[in-house]
């Protein structure tokens, strides 16, 4: 088994997607790295799978982002497992035909991993995820050279669990990220923001957002004004009966909220999302049944936090988590 989680479209039509396997051994389960080449037309053209060496790995594993670069090559990151450094946030390049390797690096300690990864506003890349420090885990966001080496890296160093789930840079030179944090008696998880100078130091104490219930952003896209809008989902409970939906938050330069929305489609995860011309975006997400996913839900919002056009709300058999 196995799916792809990100997807880099080229200017020909064709696209370089990424994501995982899954092969049984002797030992376990080892959850491979799977990138393939897709002609415009859908058709496959060369892949490339990226060995795991140790089992284990669970649903973190696997290439979570991919870039395609000017030169024709492409970045792909997220976690992968083996035997020498265990479970890491993990890097590599490839070359435009799928053919070599060019370099491939981990970050962190053992436990950690790698959610998003996006070209930095000046050079390099920023690479978004965790790192497991004991029992607990910190929301972690590195700079990278153009060939891999660590810049910088912050992670939160605060109670609890967090972890960065998506990742932007801002145009000077900044970063934004959104992912969740989990901390208090109750561990209620909260939707988490995070905005980071150029040299990786806090620019404001990151954000909590969400009063009540259970919340946690997936993806976050920039605006045209400086500010965010970012994509989750929205857990609430009543009578005993909870029920999620997907949910949009808009914020501006400041970090100050413009607007929050959550669709009406029942069980629903909120995956990524895309803005789409000055201030419209585009959502697509999952619908849960009986705690798996069992469909898709693609909404369009305006910049007033309400549906665009009540028809795109779409929902349909099939699930992605991508938006391109």
């Amino acid at each position: 088994g196995g799916r792809y989680q990100a997807v880099a479209p080229l200017p020909d039509g064709s696209m370089v997607v990424a994501g995982r396997t899954e092969k049984k051994g002797l030992k376990g389960t080892y959850v491979d790295w799977a990138i393939r080449m897709l002609t415009k037309v859908g058709a496959g053209s060369w892949q490339y799978f990226h060995k795991a060496t140790n089992t284990g790995g669970g649903v973190d594993s696997g290439a979570k982002a991919i870039i395609a670069l000017d030169d024709g090559s492409f970045v792909v990151a997220g976690t992968l497992n083996n035997s020498k450094n265990g479970q890491r946030a993990t890097v590599l390049a490839l070359t435009k035909d799928g053919s070599k390797k060019l370099w491939e690096k981990s970050y962190g300690g053992a436990g950690g991993g790698a959610t998003s990864l996006v070209l930095d506003s000046s050079s390099g890349y920023i690479l978004g995820g965790w790192a497991m420090v004991g029992k607990l885990s910190d929301g972690k966001i590195t700079k990278l050279s153009e060939s891999g080496l660590q810049v910088w890296d912050w992670n939160d160093g605060g109670e609890g669990l967090q972890r960065i789930n998506g990742v932007v840079s801002r145009p000077d030179g900044g970063i934004w990220a959104a992912g969740w944090t989990q901390s208090g008696v109750k561990q209620t998880r909260r939707g988490w923001v995070v905005k980071l100078k150029s040299d990786g130091k806090l620019a404001d104490k990151p954000g909590v957002v969400g009063e009540a219930g259970t919340f946690e952003f997936n993806d976050i896209e920039k605006t045209p004004d400086g500010g965010v809008v970012l994509a989750g989902t929205r857990v609430l409970s009543k009578q005993g009966v909870a029920t999620s939906s997907m949910w949009l938050v808009r914020l501006n330069a400041a970090g100050e909220q413009l607007w929050q929305y959550n669709t009406q489609t029942g069980n629903s995860i909120g995956r990524a999302v895309a803005v789409q011309g000055v201030d419209d975006v585009v959502v697509i997400g999952s619908i849960i049944k009986n705690d798996q996913p069992s469909g898709m839900v693609l909404a369009s919002v305006n910049s007033s936090g309400g549906y665009a056009d009540k028809t795109w709300l779409l929902a349909f058999k099939g699930v992605d988590h991508k938006v391109s």
